[in-house]
């Protein structure tokens, strides 16, 4: 159906493409999705990315720097959010947010607090679900997630990974989680992950799991995973951007043995950064290391603002 599709953009299939409703007994069956084991967890955070580099282009190398790129951050926020990979590369530094001493996220297609906006500015998401509102874990702070929000809002930079690069899709429409599954296919044949069943949304199993495991309710766990509880009327009512505080106490505390060994991993290499062992880069501070996309996107909106700022006097 794609390579039809493909011909027919081309120019090369003069007439309307076709509807394929047929399988073959050859045709591969899916899989379910399994959630990572602990050793897997652990050899996926021992790599030379999350506990010392070779340079900022060589981050799979071992080495004596510590670059906290979109790709390290992905990782982190894919196993202790539940994010989808596509979700995580249009944050923006104001979808950050404290209330009483919890930092939170929340993915919403724009911040309604500033106004509308038009259509073509609007995050996608894969589903109304999606937006939700996600407690940050102590880990993820520990690890300095609000040192990149505070580097970057001091530059003018709005948005959290801006050397993300999404994908175009034939249609247009941006393809947001590639940056992150193109790196997971060099990420298993790098520590040997040879399971059919797990893939990069592995992660999303693996938190639910954490959640599972925890006392927290079925409706709060769905809001947290971004799934749709539109059958079940009693969760719809209420304020949806907002958990219990019992859910909250469990959600910032939750923990586990792998945790505690991802935490060992990753803040011994914050640790030796701290000390001068390693050395820190953030590359992502210069806009000629912006992907092409948000290059285009700031740049421009950064001329509007300043054209917008002339035309009401202030040149």
């Amino acid at each position: 159906s794609r390579f039809v599709g493909w011909l027919i953009e081309q120019k090369l299939y003069p007439f309307e493409k076709p509807q394929f409703s047929r399988t073959s007994e050859e045709n591969l069956v899916s899989i379910e999705r399994d959630a990572f084991s602990m050793d897997e967890v652990i050899r996926i955070f021992s790599l030379p990315l999350f506990t010392g580099c070779l340079s900022a282009e060589r981050i799979w190398v071992e080495g004596d720097h510590l670059v906290q790129n979109h790709l390290y951050w992905g990782y982190v926020l894919s196993f202790l959010t539940g994010l989808r990979p596509g979700e995580i590369g249009q944050i923006e530094l104001d979808d950050i947010e404290e209330q009483d001493g919890i930092f939170y996220l929340q993915l919403r297609a724009f911040n309604p607090k500033e106004g509308r906006v038009a259509r073509k500015d609007v995050k996608r998401f894969k589903t109304l679900s999606s937006q939700r509102t996600i407690p940050l874990h102590p880990l993820i702070l520990d690890l300095g997630l609000l040192e990149r929000v505070e580097d970057l809002r001091s530059i003018g930079c709005p948005v959290l990974f801006p050397e993300w690069e999404p994908y175009p899709k034939p249609g247009g429409e941006m393809r947001w989680g590639q940056p992150l599954t193109k790196s997971f296919q060099y990420l298993r044949r790098k520590i040997g992950l040879d399971r059919f069943d797990v893939a990069l949304y592995s992660s999303r199993h693996w938190f639910a799991d954490l959640i599972d495991n925890s006392d927290i309710k079925d409706v709060t766990r769905r809001r947290l995973m971004g799934h749709s509880a539109k059958k079940d009327i009693p969760s719809r009512y209420g304020r949806k951007q907002r958990l219990t505080n019992r859910d909250l106490a469990q959600l910032t505390t939750i923990s586990s043995p792998i945790i505690d060994e991802m935490a060992k991993l990753l803040l011994q290499a914050r640790d030796r950064a701290s000390r001068g062992e390693l050395r820190v880069l953030k590359p992502w501070l210069t806009p000629s290391n912006w992907s092409d996309y948000y290059r285009q996107r700031l740049f421009q909106k950064a001329r509007l603002e300043a054209r917008r700022w002339a035309q009401e006097g202030h040149a």
